[in-house]
Formats: C-alpha cells, structure tokens, sequence
C-alpha cells in the first residue's frame, strides 16, 4: 500500500488594470515548468503550507483567494502525493528568495502558462483558474464588483495522475 504524502500549492496572479499574469517556475537542471507546492509539514496547515512554497520556491507573498480550486495526485518513489492548489493574489514579491539558485521565476500571461504547464498534472487546474479569472474581469467590465471569488468557483476539482 502507497503512504499518502499531503502537499498544497498555488497558482499565484498579478492582475492590473487591463492583465493577468501566472507566476510559473522553471527548474533549468530539469527543464521542467512548475507552480510553487510541497510537502505539509507537522503542524502546518494546508493553507500555511501554500503560502510558504510561494515564498520559498518563487520569492512571493499574497493572499490566498477562496477556498482550494482542487486537488490532483501523482506518484513518485512509491509514494502517492495528493497536492491541494489555491488561487493567490500576489501583493509582493521579493528579489532575492530561499530557491531562487534552483528556480526561476516567470511571469507569464495565462495562455503562455498553460503552455508551459502542458503535460504538467496541475495543467486543468491552471485551465480552471484562468477561467475563474477571466469570469471576475467579465464581472468588472459590466460594472460590478465581484465579492473574492463567489459563485464564480464551483466545488473543488480532484484529479489524479500516475507519474513516476
């Protein structure tokens, strides 16, 4: 029987007044695009967990928006990693940062993104939450103000892959 390991990330946003952009990692030993995650450790909650891989793996800090949009699982060294993503609206970001030797931080327009991500397990997430972004800027164009993130979300998207 495979441990399951909890992890929680983000699929952190800047947003101005006509743009929305990802921050995507790149890990340029490996090659490979990702959104900053990882393990929960004891007496961290999801959320905590969230906010400290931000800061961490990509040199940002913000505010998580609404509950978790979804889950997905992959395997790795026979262990089954169930990770739990927030949306996070950046409000800072640092020039130096705890990985910044290991990874690069990108921004990136959501298109561009899921480009990035394809292949990726978190990619129908990043697809779900450029949707819930796109609904708030459709909200704002007609005038209204949308109350974080509202009934644009619905219930949570759990997902599960087998990578090794």
């Amino acid at each position: 029987m495979n441990h399951v390991i909890r992890q929680a990330g983000v699929i952190a946003f800047l947003r101005n007044s006509s743009t929305v952009q990802l921050c995507v990692s790149f890990k340029p030993r490996k090659g490979s695009w990702k959104i900053p995650k990882g393990t929960v450790e004891s007496g961290d909650t999801l959320p905590q967990t969230a906010l400290n891989e931000a800061l961490e793996e990509a040199g940002i800090y913000g505010q998580l928006v609404g509950d978790p949009i979804g889950t997905y699982d992959y395997k790795k060294r026979g262990n089954i990693y169930r990770v739990v993503i927030y949306l996070m609206q950046v409000t800072g970001k640092d020039d130096d940062w705890e990985e910044k030797a290991i990874r690069e931080r990108h921004w990136l327009s959501p298109k561009t993104a899921l480009h990035c991500l394809r292949g990726h397990p978190v990619y129908p997430l990043v697809e779900r939450a450029t949707e819930i972004l796109a609904s708030q800027e459709r909200v704002r164009d007609a005038g209204q103000t949308p109350a974080g993130l509202g009934p644009a979300v619905p219930g949570p998207l759990s997902l599960a892959y087998d990578r090794q």
